[in-house]
């Protein structure tokens, strides 16, 4: 099985902490519509904190005591950004597989056919390029 860190590289300890307590795709839901913020942990929060909108107050409880728990007091939730991009490729992928339509599959991610649809090209190796490993073996 994939470990978190051979998915998206490192993740900051308050990360870890919510994926340990909700779960993995809380903590991706959690970084991509809360990244960037500043979250205090110190007090209960209440139905307006930003957290317990995106979840629940139960849930959003149990991730504030498990960060304060942990000795954070106030969080600056990681964007993300590159890491979520993969995860989404990921899924959609996954999606692909399943026989999901693009559709479908915007549909479910919350994102546009147009996302679903996208590769980007991969770069063609430049022909003056010395091929390295051609270049390393042994002759004769």
């Amino acid at each position: 099985m994939e470990s978190l860190r051979e998915r998206y590289g490192y993740l900051p300890r308050g990360l870890v902490i919510v994926n340990e307590t909700v779960g993995e795709d809380a903590m991706l839901r959690l970084a991509a519509k809360l990244g960037g913020l500043r979250v205090r942990c110190a007090r209960a929060w209440g139905a307006d904190n930003e957290i317990a909108q995106l979840f629940g107050q139960e849930i959003a409880e149990a991730i504030r005591h498990a960060l304060f728990a942990a000795g954070i007091d106030r969080w600056d939730v990681p964007m993300m950004g590159h890491s979520l991009t993969r995860a989404r490729r990921a899924r959609i992928f996954a999606l692909r597989q399943e026989g999901k339509t693009a559709n479908e599959i915007a549909l479910l991610l919350g994102i546009t056919q147009r996302t679903v649809f996208y590769r980007p090209d991969e770069p063609e190796a430049d022909p003056r390029q010395i091929d390295l490993e051609s270049l390393l073996k042994p002759t004769g």
